[in-house]
């Protein structure tokens, strides 16, 4: 999972890219620890789908961009717009079945 550092990377690669998963987390979060890495694995099954993933505790400026007020917080953008959030407990399958009815308008 690429790693953003700087609020100007985040908004530059949700900006250049039609389908993007943002997942925001903080180090300490031991629930985020646990969805990493089935948020990576689901990417991966999608060769559209970019995926990034930033800390907000050490960039708190993204907190009050994006409105993320618990971890972790999943963003679905499409074409620079938020289209979908997920927070703190949410499916995997629900987040599979938002990139899927996406991807099923564009063909």
């Amino acid at each position: 999972m690429l790693t953003l550092n700087t609020q100007e990377e985040v908004k530059s690669y949700i900006a250049n890219n039609e389908l993007v998963i943002a997942y925001f987390s903080t180090l300490h979060c031991s629930v985020c620890v646990s969805v990493k890495p089935k948020i990576e694995a689901l990417a991966s099954n999608y060769r559209d789908v970019k995926l990034f993933y930033a800390r907000i505790d050490e960039i708190p400026m993204l907190s009050g961009e994006y409105s993320v007020f618990a971890v972790p917080t999943i963003i679905i953008f499409i074409s620079g717009k938020e289209h979908k959030r997920f927070s703190r407990f949410f499916s995997i399958t629900e987040i599979q079945d938002t990139i899927e009815r996406y991807l099923e308008l564009l063909k």
